[in-house]
């Protein structure tokens, strides 16, 4: 994709635009071609600046692992949102040890995500 010099607005174009074409994953198979697949919910981040990085089942089965990246320069606020909804949420370090309790409101769950910084949530 061909952008100006590189900046906030800038990063976010192209992640924007990565997600376009490769999001929703889905798991549906589509024979033929014929009509546009429906929209199907599953897992929206929201944040100017923020990639989509992994979401996985937790290694002891009792969470799901959401993790982005800040690609800004800057502190950004950043929210999930979970089709199906969301009882429970906190941060987590990398190696998914539970930390501090995060509000969850409407099955979304916001955080703030530090520049340049990586941000894994676990939420059931």
């Amino acid at each position: 994709m061909l952008h100006d010099a590189w900046g906030d607005e800038t990063a976010d174009l192209v992640e924007r635009a990565a997600d376009d074409a490769l999001v929703p994953l889905t798991g549906a198979t589509i024979r033929s071609l014929t009509s546009i697949a429906p929209e199907m919910p599953g897992l929206e981040l929201q944040g100017r600046g923020l990639a989509f990085s992994a979401a996985k089942e937790s290694e002891d089965g009792a969470w799901l692992v959401l993790r982005c990246v800040n690609l800004l320069d800057r502190a950004v606020r950043g929210r999930w949102v979970v089709a199906g909804g969301v009882r429970e949420a906190c941060l987590s370090r990398l190696d998914e040890t539970p930390g501090e309790g995060i509000p969850v409101r409407d099955a979304a769950v916001e955080f703030a995500a530090p520049a340049c910084g990586v941000v894994t949530l676990l939420v059931r």
